[in-house]
C-alpha cells in the first residue's frame, strides 16, 4: 500500500476537528516552537543606537521591545516566556535590575531605571526550565543584539535637599589645620542630585549664595575644591561660633533654595596665647599645710579669652603638688569669666619655688609650640605652732635632782617648719619668746635664752624628785597641744641621809629579825640610784655562830620595795656603796653613827630600838 503524499498529510490535518481553525486565534505554522533568545531581536534597534549614543540624566529609565523568535527564525506571536534585564555597572560596582512586560503576542515591553552615574552594560537573558526525571534545571540564554547595550548616565542638576555642606575646622588634629581667629579657613559644600550624584553647578546659571548673621566673618572666595565639591573661604578676628547660611541660586529664575544644614554651624578658635595679654597672679599669702591657689588669664593677640586651654604645670624647688586647674569660663559662681583659670596647689614645706605654667594647647587640639607664662614665685609661710614639734616629738624630759637642767624649744609648725622672727613681723620681743610656766614653786625656770633664729634654751632647777607638769607658751598666749611633764629623778644615795631600820630589841635577842635599808640622796629624796660606776647591789653578812664563816647575802636595792633582812644577831656585816666596810652594832646603824667616831654610849641601842 503506497505512502500518502506530505500534501495529502497536510490536507487531512487541516481537517480535522481537533485542529480546525479558530477565528479568535489564527494558528500559525510553527506557533508553538520554543522560543530562542539568540534568535530574538530588539524592535527599532536603530532607535535605540542613537538613544544609547548620548549621555542620560541619572534617574533616566531605559525602555524597548524584543521580539521572540523560534529556532527557525519565525516570529513568535504568543506570550509566557520569561525574560529579563539587568544594568551592570562597567565603570561602577552599581548594579540595577529592570522589569519586563509581557505584551502576549511574542513581544515584551524593556526597562530599567539607573539612577546611579556611570557606564552600565544592559543584559537582556530569557530563562527556561529543563525537567528531566530526577530534576529540574532552570538555565538561561542571552539575548545577542548587534551592538553592545552600553548606557552612560551622568549626575543630574544639583537637588538643594541633597547637597551637603562640611565643616571639620574644630575637630582638626593639629593647631595648624584648626579654625582660628585672624587666619584663612574654609567650609565644603558637596554638591549632589537628588539620587546623591557627585554634579556641579549649571554654567552662568547656578551659584551659591554665602552670607553670615556676624559681619565679623568675612567670605573671600569660592572656588572648586575636587569634582562635585565647592570650597568657601573666610576669615575673622573674632573667636566663637557662627551661623553661615549656604543657598543654591538660579540666575535665570531668581529662585533660591537652602541647602540642607543650612545655617551651618561654624566654630573659630582663638589663636595662639599672646604673653602681652597674659597675665599671673600670684597668692597673696600662703601658709604651708594650706590650699593655695594662683590666678591665670589666657587672650590671643585680637584679645580673644582661650577658654579650653591645656595646661601643665611643673615646680622648682620642693614638691609641690597641684590639685585642680579650674576653668573659671565654666564655674557657676560668682560668674562665668572666660579665659580664666584658677590653679589649686598644696605643700607642706617652707622653700623657695618658682611655678612654671606652659600652655600646650587649646579645645584638645595641640599647638605646634608651647607657651611659657611668667614664673610664679612661691615662698609657704610657717604654719601654725604645736607644742610636739616644739620639742622635737618629745612629750616628756628628764632631769636629776639638785643638778641644772636644760629644755631646748624650737619654734616649728606641724610639719617641722622653723618659724623664724621674719614670719611673724611686727611681733615684739616679749610676745615672741618662749615661757616655761609650772604651777610646783619646788621647780625653778629662767627665761629663754636665744640659741639661733628658731631654738630656744630655758633652764631650770630643783632639789625635789618628782614629775612636773609644765606649759609651754610664746609670750603671754599658752600654746595649743599641751601639757608636757619633766620627771626629776632622784641623785645618787648618801650616807649621812640613808640608813637602816632593825626590828626592835626583844625580837634582836633571841630571834631573826628584819633589817630594813632605806636610800636616800643628799636631799632626802628616795632614790635606788647608784654612784657612777658602782653595782646596784647591797651585800649584808650576818654570822651565825663566833668562828663560823659569815653568810653572805646578796640582794638587789629597789625603789618601791625596801630591802628587809634576817638579823639573827644584833651585829652585822655591812658592805655597800654607801656605808664603809666593816662590822658595826645595829646601835651606830640605827642612829646613823658614824663608824670611825667613837662608839656610842651603852644602852644606845636599846633606846633606839
Amino acid at each position: 500500500m503506497a505512502r500518502p503524499s506530505a500534501r495529502a498529510t497536510t490536507s487531512t490535518l487541516a481537517v480535522s476537528p481537533k485542529n480546525s481553525r479558530r477565528p479568535s486565534s489564527p494558528l500559525s505554522p510553527f506557533e508553538h516552537l520554543e522560543s530562542i533568545a539568540e534568535q530574538s531581536v530588539i524592535l527599532d534597534i536603530e532607535a535605540l543606537r542613537k538613544l544609547l549614543a548620548t549621555p542620560q540624566a541619572a534617574g533616566f529609565t531605559l525602555q524597548f521591545v524584543v521580539q521572540t523568535k523560534d529556532c527557525v527564525f519565525s516570529t513568535k506571536t504568543v506570550g509566557g516566556d520569561r525574560w529579563t534585564v539587568v544594568a551592570r555597572g562597567l565603570s561602577t560596582p552599581s548594579t540595577f535590575d529592570g522589569e519586563t512586560e509581557d505584551l502576549g503576542n511574542g513581544q515584551y515591553r524593556v526597562h530599567v531605571t539607573v539612577t546611579r552615574a556611570g557606564t552600565y552594560d544592559v543584559d537582556i537573558r530569557l530563562f527556561k526550565c529543563i525537567v528531566s526525571s530526577l530534576i529540574a534545571n532552570t538555565i538561561s540564554t542571552r539575548l545577542v543584539p548587534p551592538f553592545p547595550l552600553h548606557l552612560t548616565v551622568v549626575a543630574g542638576p544639583i537637588s538643594a535637599p541633597h547637597t551637603q555642606l562640611i565643616f571639620d575646622g574644630h575637630k582638626a588634629h593639629s593647631f595648624e589645620l584648626a579654625t582660628v581667629a585672624g587666619r584663612e579657613s574654609y567650609f565644603l559644600i558637596r554638591a549632589r542630585d537628588q539620587f546623591g550624584n557627585a554634579t556641579s553647578l549649571a554654567k552662568d546659571d547656578e551659584s551659591f549664595a554665602v552670607a553670615c548673621e556676624d559681619s565679623e566673618l568675612q567670605v573671600l572666595r569660592q572656588d572648586s575644591y575636587e569634582e562635585g565639591v565647592y570650597r568657601v573661604t573666610f576669615i575673622t578676628t573674632k573667636a566663637g561660633p557662627f551661623n553661615v547660611g549656604v543657598s543654591l541660586r538660579n540666575a535665570k529664575s531668581g529662585a533660591t533654595h537652602p541647602i540642607n544644614g543650612s545655617p551651618l554651624a561654624v566654630t573659630v578658635l582663638p589663636g595662639v596665647p599672646c604673653l602681652e595679654h597674659c597675665s599671673v597672679t600670684p597668692h597673696t599669702s600662703y601658709s604651708a599645710g594650706e590650699l593655695g591657689t594662683y590666678e591665670v588669664s589666657l587672650q590671643d593677640a585680637f584679645h580673644n579669652p582661650i577658654s579650653q586651654a591645656t595646661l601643665s604645670l611643673q615646680a622648682e624647688g620642693g614638691p609641690v603638688e597641684f590639685r585642680q586647674v579650674l576653668n573659671c569660663s565654666t564655674a557657676p559662681q560668682p560668674e562665668p569669666t572666660p579665659g580664666h583659670y584658677r590653679v589649686s596647689f598644696y605643700t607642706e614645706l617652707c622653700a623657695e619655688y618658682q611655678i612654671h605654667t606652659v600652655i600646650t594647647g587649646n579645645a584638645g587640639v595641640p599647638y605646634g609650640t608651647t607657651f611659657e607664662l611668667p614664673l610664679v614665685p612661691l615662698t609657704p609661710a610657717p604654719g601654725p605652732m604645736t607644742v610636739e614639734n616644739c620639742f622635737n616629738g618629745e612629750g616628756q624630759f628628764r632631769g636629776v635632782a639638785g643638778q641644772h637642767g636644760e629644755i631646748r624649744v624650737f619654734k616649728r609648725d606641724r610639719f617641722n617648719n622653723p618659724i623664724l622672727a621674719r614670719d611673724t613681723p611686727g611681733a615684739s620681743t616679749a610676745a615672741s619668746s618662749f615661757v616655761i610656766k609650772c604651777d610646783n614653786p619646788a621647780l625653778t625656770v629662767e627665761p629663754a635664752e636665744t640659741l639661733d633664729g628658731s631654738a630656744y634654751s630655758i633652764a631650770y632647777y630643783t632639789e625635789k624628785a618628782g614629775t612636773y607638769i609644765l606649759w609651754l607658751h610664746l609670750g603671754e598666749e599658752r600654746l595649743h597641744g599641751g601639757p608636757f611633764s619633766l620627771v626629776i629623778e632622784p641623785a645618787a644615795p648618801d650616807l649621812e641621809k640613808s640608813f637602816l631600820e632593825a626590828p626592835l630589841a626583844p625580837a634582836l635577842t633571841s630571834q631573826a629579825g628584819l633589817v630594813t635599808l632605806w636610800l636616800r640622796d643628799q636631799f632626802g629624796n628616795e632614790t635606788n640610784s647608784q654612784a657612777e660606776g658602782q653595782a646596784a647591789l647591797v651585800e649584808v653578812l650576818s654570822s651565825q655562830q663566833e668562828g663560823s664563816e659569815p653568810r653572805r647575802l646578796t640582794l638587789p636595792v629597789t625603789f618601791a620595795d625596801p630591802i628587809r633582812l634576817d638579823a639573827p644577831s644584833p651585829e652585822v656585816v655591812l658592805t655597800s656603796n654607801i656605808s664603809p666596810v666593816g662590822t658595826h652594832a645595829l646601835s651606830d646603824i640605827l642612829n646613823n653613827n658614824d663608824p670611825a667616831a667613837p662608839s656610842a654610849p651603852a644602852g644606845a641601842a636599846d633606846s633606839a630600838g
